[in-house]
């Protein structure tokens, strides 16, 4: 049984509280769900994306890519938030990795409709400048 440390305590105290094979066993099992975790972070990514995408482009087309991006980073735990929990029953993972997937796949989706945003800029802007030539 894991010594909990008193309430009043600092970090470093409470390291002191837990005994070696404990935290051992914590960065072991970290270590080994990281790929699951960037895996299942991945698809609940590419599941929540198209909704992401079709929702900002409503809003950020007088926006530039920094006010885009702070824009998408606030819209994409709500929509994560709906997928997540379905991908971790689908395949199956420990609802004690949620936090771990939740923080990971709102980065990815965000790396991926910042990344959609800005393909769609370039080809409108190449566009414009066919039409005016």
């Amino acid at each position: 049984m894991t010594p909990v440390p008193p309430p009043n305590c600092t970090p470093t105290e409470s390291l002191k509280t837990v005994s070696w094979m404990d935290r051992w066993a914590g960065a072991l099992f970290h270590w080994l769900h990281g790929p699951l975790a960037r895996q299942a972070a991945g698809e609940v990514a590419r599941e929540c994306r198209p909704a992401l995408l079709s929702r900002a482009l409503e809003a950020i087309e007088p926006m530039s890519i920094p006010q885009s991006l702070g824009y998408v980073r606030a819209l994409a735990p709500g929509f994560v938030d709906r997928e997540i929990d379905a991908v971790i029953s689908r395949r199956r993972i420990s609802p004690s990795l949620r936090t771990r997937i939740f923080a990971e796949a709102i980065e990815q989706v965000i790396a991926l409709v910042v990344d959609d945003i800005a393909r769609l800029r370039s080809a409108t802007g190449s566009a414009r400048m066919a039409k005016a030539a």
